[in-house]
């Protein structure tokens, strides 16, 4: 399995990034899903935005990406990807001092909770010694790794 992170799921609504993406997701052979933390972060994006047009747009943009490439649902976070994701962010904290947050240290608990699994994402230094197992859709070169 594979997991997708924000920057990953809001290329594929639009700009000039959907193409490598696309590309990317084409050549993967693995079950591709989002966490509720992803959709949380795209939903909360979308609802800040002042125009009422460009959030309904927006909207509408994200539920078609949801259904037409996760089949409508998001990835749920238990107790156990909670408590692994708080352990991941002291961790993180107590080697370099750097706080990455709840939403990427979950996603990363996530892929360490559930084997085989990798966390494709643009922002690969966010996650480092964190031991999640990575790939970025926009470097080819590490389109070779496999769940």
């Amino acid at each position: 399995m594979i997991l997708l992170d924000t920057n990953v799921v809001s290329s594929l609504m639009g700009g000039t990034e959907t193409h490598s993406v696309l590309r990317w997701l084409d050549t993967v052979d693995d079950i591709v899903e989002i966490s509720v933390l992803v959709e949380h972060e795209i939903r909360f994006g979308i609802e800040r935005l002042r125009d009422e047009g460009q959030r309904n747009r927006l909207t509408l943009l994200f539920n078609r990406v949801l259904n037409d490439f996760f089949g409508g649902t998001a990835f749920p976070v238990d107790h156990r990807g909670a408590q692994l994701g708080a352990e991941l962010r002291a961790k993180r904290h107590h080697i370099d001092g750097k706080d990455i947050g709840p939403v990427d240290s979950i996603l990363a608990a996530q892929t360490i909770q559930y084997s085989h699994t990798l966390l494709a994402t643009r922002n690969v230094k966010d996650f480092e010694h964190l031991d999640a197992r990575l790939i970025n859709p926009w470097d080819t070169n590490t389109w070779d790794i496999k769940a």
